[in-house]
C-alpha cells in the first residue's frame, strides 16, 4: 500500500499567497497526498480561491487559532505522515520525491526533516538557509538552539497523538513547546539533505513581518512560561535542558533591552543579569559536548 502524506495548512485572510501555496503542493511529482486547509473565518477571497482547487479538503472553523487549526487538521488527517505548510509558504518542486527517497532507505523513523530557504517575496531572493536540528543529536534529546522548529518536517501522526497535539495554552509559542516535547521523546529521525520548505519573508508575516512591542512581549512571556515549566520537570534529557536554558538566556536579555530605556547602562545591565544563566549554560555545556563526542564516535 502506497503511503499517504497529509499536508496541513491553516488560513485566515490569506488570499495573497494561498493560491501559490496550494499549487506548490499540486506540482509535486507524487500524487498520494491529501491537502487539508482549515480556515479560521476569512473575510477576503481566501475561501473562494481554495474552492477553485478540486483536490482540497477545506474545513471552515470560524475563530480557530493557528494551533487549533493544526490540531483539527491533524486529527482528521488520514495519512501516516503529517507535513505542516503555512499559507504564505510553499514547497520546492521535488520536496515529496526527496522525502520518499529518504523514507525508502530507512522506514523505521518517526521524523524526516528537510531544510528551509527563507526568500523575499518581491524578488524571490534567497535571504538565508534554515536547518532543523541534527537528527543524530535530536534522536538523543539534543536540540539545536537555532532550529527552524518543525517546518519542513514529515512527522508520524502517532507522534502528535502521543504528545496530545499542540498546546492551546500558548497562542504564539505552542510550536516551541511542541519542539521541546519532540526532543524529549528521543525519537528515531533522519535529515533529508534537501531545501524543501520555502519560507516567505514579507511585511505581513507573523514570523518575519513588522511586530509591535505588545506582540514581542507576549512572545517572550510565553517562551519564558514554557521554559520555566519544562525546567521544573524531572528526567528531561540534558540536551533539552541546555536548549531551554539557552532560550531562557536569550529571552531575558531581549526583555531587558525592551524594558531599559537608558542606552548607556544597557550593556552593563545585560551582562550582570545574564551571569546566572551563563553559569547554568556552562554547567550543561561541558557534559553536553562530551555527550556529543560520544555520539559522534558511536556511529
Amino acid at each position: 500500500m502506497t503511503m499517504l502524506i497529509s499536508v496541513i495548512t491553516p488560513t485566515l485572510n490569506s488570499h495573497k499567497y494561498i493560491g501559490e501555496c496550494i499549487k506548490s503542493v499540486e506540482n509535486q511529482n507524487f500524487n498520494n497526498y491529501e491537502h487539508i486547509i482549515i480556515d479560521g473565518g476569512s473575510q477576503d477571497n481566501t475561501i473562494a480561491i481554495c474552492k477553485k482547487f478540486k483536490n482540497l479538503n477545506l474545513i471552515i472553523k470560524k475563530g480557530s487559532s493557528v494551533y487549533k487549526a493544526y490540531n483539527i487538521g491533524i486529527s482528521r488527517a488520514k495519512g501516516e505522515f503529517i507535513f505542516i505548510l503555512n499559507s504564505d509558504d510553499k514547497l520546492e518542486n521535488n520536496a515529496f520525491k526527496k522525502f520518499l527517497e529518504s523514507y525508502n532507505k530507512n522506514k523505521e523513523c518517526d521524523l524526516y526533516a528537510s531544510n528551509g530557504l527563507e526568500f523575499e517575496t518581491l524578488t524571490n531572493k534567497i535571504l538565508r538557509k534554515r536547518y532543523f536540528t541534527n537528527s543524530k543529536f535530536f534522536s538523543r534529546g539534543i536540540i539545536k538552539f537555532n532550529s527552524q522548529s518543525i517546518l519542513g518536517c514529515y512527522i508520524k501522526k502517532d507522534i502528535f497523538k502521543r504528545l496530545d497535539y499542540f498546546s492551546l495554552l500558548y497562542s504564539i509559542s505552542a510550536d516551541k513547546k511542541f519542539l521541546i516535547n519532540l526532543g524529549s521523546l528521543k525519537m528515531k529521525c533522519i535529515n533529508i539533505n534537501h531545501f524543501s520548505y520555502l519560507i516567505r519573508s514579507h511585511s505581513e508575516s507573523i514570523t518575519f513581518g513588522k511586530k509591535n512591542q505588545k506582540l514581542i512581549l507576549e512572545t517572550i512571556n510565553q517562551n519564558l512560561k514554557i521554559i520555566y515549566s519544562q525546567l521544573e520537570l524531572d528526567g528531561i534529557p540534558l540536551g533539552v535542558k541546555y536548549f531551554c536554558v539557552s532560550v531562557l538566556l536569550y529571552r531575558k536579555i531581549q526583555l531587558m533591552r525592551i524594558n531599559i530605556k537608558n542606552k548607556d547602562i544597557h550593556f552593563l545591565i545585560n551582562i550582570l543579569s545574564a551571569v546566572p544563566n551563563i553559569l547554568y549554560l556552562i554547567v550543561y555545556f561541558i557534559p553536553l559536548n562530551i555527550y556529543k563526542i560520544i555520539i559522534s564516535l558511536n556511529k
